[in-house]
């Protein structure tokens, strides 16, 4: 999701710490990520809907090393609160002592202050961080929804009904998420994906 430098290694470049509570218990992940949309993807396939992105935070860093070391204090800090990774997360993804209940506004001030110490941004809330990023690539975003409605289109009259329903799945995944974060995508959509959106494919 986001644009790094051509040089970038891997301790090098821009890397976020993140905090991601979930929204029907009052339980939170901690990590880092250099994409944090495409590690929300891969804990869940409607992140936007199972996470509270209002309430979620950001701290970018330039270093993997530096994120690494604030999640590791962070981890310290409340390790007393770590529970079990919630059941409805993919457990390949989930990590291992990431989750932690009960501490949602201590770990948002002790992020901060990290950032406050570093010099380091917070991004908070952490949707309108992401309606951010988007936005900046909303074209690119529309013409690749266009052209994956076109592949779905030419899939569903010939292709099996299984994976083009899987394939149909993730798109609608997606533009939930966008929606989720108030990008205003279907203005600049065509009439054949609105109607989609809608209604589906007319038989």
């Amino acid at each position: 999701m986001m644009d790094e430098p051509p040089w970038r290694t891997l301790s090098t470049g821009r890397c976020f710490v993140y905090i991601l509570p979930c929204r029907e218990e009052d339980t939170l992940k901690m990590g880092y990520a250099r994409d944090p949309w495409a590690r929300m993807q891969a804990l869940h396939p409607r992140f936007h809907a199972f996470f509270d992105l209002d309430r979620a935070a950001l701290l970018e860093t330039d270093r993997v090393r530096e994120a690494r070391a604030v999640e590791k204090n962070l981890k310290s800090a409340f390790a007393m609160a770590q529970v079990l990774a919630p059941t409805q997360i993919r457990q390949r993804a989930a990590g291992r002592f990431e989750w932690f209940r009960g501490i949602h506004p201590q770990a948002i001030a002790a992020l901060e202050a990290a950032g406050v110490d570093l010099g380091y941004p917070l991004h908070a809330p952490l949707s309108c961080w992401l309606r951010d990023q988007w936005q900046q690539r909303i074209e690119r975003l529309s013409d690749w929804i266009e052209h994956e409605y076109e592949q779905i289109e030419a899939w569903h009259f010939n292709a099996d009904a299984a994976l083009v329903a899987a394939r149909e799945r993730a798109l609608r995944h997606r533009l939930d998420a966008w929606e989720s974060i108030g990008l205003a995508l279907e203005e600049r959509l065509g009439d054949a994906v609105r109607h989609w959106v809608r209604y589906g494919f007319d038989e």
